[in-house]
């Protein structure tokens, strides 16, 4: 969910990572899609219930298309925010720290970007 907007139901599969304790969520959409994954870079994930996850969404983005281009998203955006909310010193460090450690992981195809998660969809998908 994004605020109050309503949530948005996907209707293509993929699956999410979401680490206990790094400050990003990996969704990784598998072929055909027009991007393989999308990293977003969050604050730490608290499961508030067994089914329901949260985070504050940073903004910044990683894409990594089927054809291997990455990039960063929504720069701007965080360039906006961290100055209009007043992002803490430490939470813009953070972010930056981990947008770079991301970037580099998914770039070389680090674990978990190297092809796990393609793994897990396959496994989904199989039923």
């Amino acid at each position: 969910m994004r605020g109050s907007a309503p949530p948005q139901l996907l209707t293509y599969p993929f699956v999410k990572l979401v680490p206990d304790d790094d400050w990003y969520q990996l969704s990784y959409f598998g072929p055909g899609r027009n991007h393989e994954l999308y990293v977003d870079v969050t604050t730490t994930a608290q499961w508030t219930t067994p089914t329901l996850v949260q985070a504050v969404d940073l903004d910044l983005d990683v894409l990594r298309r089927g054809d291997g281009e990455t990039e960063v998203l929504d720069r701007h955006e965080f360039d906006l925010h961290r100055v209009r909310l007043r992002y803490p010193d430490d939470v813009v460090e953070r972010a930056e720290a981990t947008l770079a450690e991301v970037l580099d992981a998914v770039r070389a195809r680090r674990p978990p970007f190297d092809g796990v998660a393609e793994d897990w969809l396959r496994r989904y998908l199989a039923g």
